[in-house]
């Protein structure tokens, strides 16, 4: 496996023969810290629940309605620690996929996309104000049909999308591929 030097640890690149490997994954520090805070904080609920001084059998909605909130909450916290995005470049197209712990495609925008139905591929900047604020920066395909197809999303330093787009222009060679960060006057 192949870095780029200034990508950072979370992304790995392979450069093979025939096409272009990126894969993002998270960072490990963050799973021992975040899985055991939020491991006590999803207890809460249940001691609360249990605490009441009425038999199990009075709480059994509750308990069943809690356990169901859980489970999808642990399910989602285990897909965010531990799925890797994938994203493909190849001849025939871009191919974006996510995994191990299965999800909607939707959510992590999986799909592919072929090389003749691209127009040009772009840098986009993205200001969040609400959770997970800040100034974010992708990678992003446009189709003919105008459709947006996010190659490679969130990164808060615009240099990470310059390589990649760098990478992928390099692969593609017949897309038009802009690599200027927007700036606060292009998005007016």
């Amino acid at each position: 496996m192949e870095r780029a030097s200034s990508l950072p640890k979370s992304i790995t690149v392979q450069e093979l023969p025939d096409r272009l490997i990126i894969i993002e994954h998270s960072d490990p520090l963050i799973k021992l810290l975040v899985i055991p805070v939020l491991a006590a904080i999803t207890l809460i609920p249940y001691v609360a629940v249990l605490r009441d001084s009425h038999p199990v059998h009075a709480n059994i909605t509750a308990l069943v309605i809690l356990g169901m909130a859980t489970a999808a909450f642990w399910y989602w916290i285990l897909a965010e620690s531990f799925n890797r995005i994938t994203v493909t470049v190849g001849a025939g197209g871009i191919t974006r996929r996510a995994g191990p712990v299965p999800l909607p495609a939707a959510r992590y925008a999986a799909g592919t996309v072929s090389v003749a139905d691209l127009e040009r591929i772009y840098c986009s900047k993205e200001v969040r104000r609400l959770s997970g604020s800040g100034t974010f920066y992708n990678l992003v395909a446009r189709t003919k049909d105008q459709k947006r197809v996010i190659i490679t999303a969130g990164h808060d330093d615009p240099e990470t999308v310059l390589t990649l787009g760098r990478l992928v222009r390099d692969r593609l060679g017949s897309v038009e591929v802009s690599l200027d960060i927007p700036t606060e006057a292009d998005r007016l």
